[in-house]
């Protein structure tokens, strides 16, 4: 994940942040090449994932592959917010490892300085929603 914030950063730096949601990292953890949360759905995009690995990122990298076989997303605006967030699980004792972590609700997130976003009640995964500007 800290490959992908570090990828993007140079993006931005650059004036090429792509403005989709895209799955990120290894396609063969997304079905039927698409990817889907909290409602948002993102596609595998090759030339996306090729830019990506040619400033840092691992075009291989996965998650917690008991959660969604290991899926990142990005989106590039978020709620129409003009937002880019990298979004990931992890395990349910697990924090998210970076800064830049948003609270919810979703729909209105702000930086905070907590170490997660959200960890659903059956408590099977933490959530982590990364602002990327």
């Amino acid at each position: 994940a800290r490959s992908y914030v570090s990828a993007f950063t140079l993006l931005r730096h650059d004036g090429d942040i792509p403005g989709g949601v895209y799955c990120l990292g290894d396609p063969a953890a997304y079905s039927a090449g698409t990817c889907t949360m909290m409602g948002a759905n993102g596609v595998v995009d090759t030339a996306v994932n090729q830019k990506l690995a040619a400033v840092g990122a691992s075009a291989n990298a996965r998650m917690n592959p008991a959660w969604h076989s290991g899926q990142m997303m990005y989106h590039g605006n978020w709620f129409s917010q003009n937002k880019q967030v990298l979004i990931y699980a992890v395990s349910p004792v697990q924090t998210c490892g970076l800064t830049n972590v948003l609270s919810t609700p979703y729909d209105n997130m702000t930086v905070t300085g907590a170490a997660f976003t959200s960890r659903p009640s059956s408590n099977e995964h933490t959530l982590c929603f990364i602002s990327l500007n």
